[in-house]
């Protein structure tokens, strides 16, 4: 993907969300998410802590995490119409994590970086920050730490902050 498609993409999803005003429909009621939800397993509040999307918390404490899967991003941010249903698809590319449906964190998966670098202006770059150059990334090492931020507005994961590999 081009950066012209991109910036193309980005603009289409405006005139869906003002189509979608407009009618009264959305596409996120049409084609509802499908997350992949899990609880953490018992243990010790006081020992184990698990990440959420706003620090560590105790595990007695933690909501249902949520994960949506994604392959190519629309802009800078990922159209929640566009959730893949599971992991093992070979078009997902990053994973978006919450426990509120609203705040959420994402990460990209060393099993896309193939095609991130291929087309690294669309795929990658508007998403990440890279603490070495394109040529010599060869995998993706990324801490929970360095994980980005995403807010769910319309319909739309906005990138908050780049992840960082």
């Amino acid at each position: 993907m081009t950066e012209f498609e991109s910036q193309l993409l980005t603009e289409l999803r405006g005139i869906r969300q003002v189509l979608e005003k407009m009618t009264g429909t959305s596409c996120v009621n049409n084609t509802p998410p499908i997350p992949t939800e899990y609880n953490c397993p018992p243990a010790s509040p006081s020992t184990v802590y698990q990440p959420d999307n706003l620090g560590y918390v105790p595990i007695s404490e933690q909501k249902s995490l949520k994960k949506y899967f994604f392959g190519t991003p629309d802009g800078a941010g990922f159209e929640e119409c566009n959730n893949l249903p599971s992991i093992d698809n070979p078009r997902v590319l990053y994973v978006v994590e919450t426990t509120d449906g609203i705040h959420g964190r994402f990460y990209p998966l060393q099993q896309g970086l193939a095609r991130m670098r291929t087309n690294a202006n669309s795929f990658l770059l508007p998403l990440c920050e890279l603490s070495k150059p394109l040529e010599q990334l060869d995998d993706i090492e990324i801490s929970p730490e360095s994980y980005g931020t995403v807010l769910l507005k319309d319909g739309y994961w906005i990138v908050e902050e780049k992840c960082r590999i």
